[in-house]
């Protein structure tokens, strides 16, 4: 089997999610069933013809009759590779990961140049949640067929997983150099730039106050969200509660982002409170991004405000650069008036630390700003300034910190955000 076909394998898991004998027209599966009915009860076939059945028995999705097959040659050729690598397939397939690697091993080790040993484990240890590993193997495959479009994009894919996404894309421009699937790459890229959770549910608790120079008292808001992540995006529904001017407010908020076309997603963000005194009883947020060139991404939107006596409407822009460990974004946002529109210009810096999840991030804007002060919201000239980080403690645990300095022409703010993030 060619290495190729084997760089397909990594959806094998969920197209073949169960015994079900499936795959063949009926005549072919009862030829199929019929040869294996023979060779039970025969003498021996030719080493050819005993391979031959054990494969047409995999790929027809006949595991178990496939390991039966596959055994009888190893009892016979003890040392044969293709044998223990097609046994070893087979078991991955069933997700015996730990019976799998006992076979998959010892092919790649005494031959170091079989690519699809090196191809099948890989794809082994990704099924089995271990993209490290994963990344290694592939990495083999990588350095025996380095002109192979193929090799590189299934080693982006186990980067995606490890959540080492810089090298992700590195990997997917070097297969775009070499003609490689470019709607794959495509594909690859906006999930990257999109930045799914690592595991399907992260639930983040969070705690924000605000200080002032003159003599308004703090606010402070406390935010509860559960994110649940989606083959095609993620959905996140959150809780919080506001003080400000000696009023509560708290609000429901939904947030989801949807893959759309390659290289494009959506986002769509609404923030509802019920009976307001400080916060909008609407806040809602509609974007698109779409990527360009070699690490580039554009976004345009629309935010829009609904408060008791005012209603604000918000389009934004932004330009954003991935650039190996690097994220950078430069973004405009033009606030309608009755005098004009108001601008505000911010910039943004990202350094990420072995995965996307741990990073250290500075930005700065200066322009017009809507200041949520209750049912007649301001529009103030400001100057922003904060910093923020990010670090998990283990695969399921993280915090997030964020310090924050703003300038205006009444008063400086001054406030933190911290944060809890889980995963499960």
């Amino acid at each position: 089997m060619s290495w190729l076909l084997l760089a397909l394998l990594p959806l094998m898991p969920l197209q073949a999610d169960s015994l079900t004998r499936t795959g063949d027209p009926a005549s072919a599966a009862d030829t199929l069933l019929s040869s294996y009915d023979r060779y039970l009860s025969g003498q021996v076939p030719p080493y050819s013809e005993h391979i031959n059945l054990a494969r047409r028995l995999a790929h027809a999705s006949y595991w178990p009759e496939a390991i039966t097959v596959y055994t009888d040659i190893l009892a016979i050729h003890t040392a044969d590779p293709d044998a223990r690598l097609g046994r070893g397939l087979v078991l991955s397939w069933q997700g015996e990961y730990p019976a799998a690697e006992a076979d998959l091993v010892p092919v790649t080790s005494e031959y170091p140049a079989y690519t699809d040993a090196w191809m099948a484990l890989g794809n082994l240890y990704l099924w089995w949640g271990r993209p490290s590993e994963a990344v290694d193997a592939y990495s083999q495959l990588v350095d025996l067929s380095p002109d192979q479009a193929a090799a590189y994009i299934t080693r982006a894919r186990a980067y995606q997983a490890a959540r080492r996404f810089p090298q992700s894309r590195r990997d997917l421009r070097r297969a775009a150099k070499r003609n490689g699937d470019q709607a794959a790459i495509d594909q690859l890229l906006r999930d990257l730039n999109r930045e799914p959770a690592a595991r399907p549910w992260e639930p983040v608790v969070s705690f924000d106050l605000q200080t002032f120079s003159d003599a308004r008292p703090d606010w402070n808001t406390a935010r509860l969200t559960v994110k649940r992540e989606l083959k095609q995006g993620s959905i996140t529904a959150g809780l919080l509660q506001a003080r400000r001017f000696g009023l509560v407010d708290e609000a429901l908020s939904f947030d989801g982002y949807r893959n759309l076309w390659p290289k494009a997603y959506g986002h769509v963000q609404v923030q509802l409170a019920q009976g307001p005194g400080v916060l909008p009883s609407l806040d809602g947020t509609v974007e698109l991004f779409h990527g360009f060139g070699r690490g580039w991404e554009a976004s345009g939107g629309l935010r829009r405000m609904v408060f008791s006596a005012k209603v604000v409407n918000i389009l934004g822009g932004s330009l954003a650069l991935y650039s190996g460990d690097w994220y950078h974004r430069g973004q405009l946002l033009f606030i309608p008036g009755e005098s004009g529109y108001g601008v505000n210009a911010a910039l943004a810096t990202r350094r990420y630390f072995g995965t996307v999840d741990n990073f250290g991030q500075l930005a700065a804007g200066r322009g017009r700003e809507v200041e949520i002060t209750g049912a007649d919201p301001k529009i103030r000239e400001t100057t922003t300034v904060n910093i923020r980080g990010q670090g998990f403690l283990s695969r399921r645990i993280g915090f997030t910190l964020t310090l924050g300095f703003q300038r205006t022409e009444n008063y400086d703010q001054r406030g933190f955000q911290v944060g809890l993030i889980t995963r499960w």
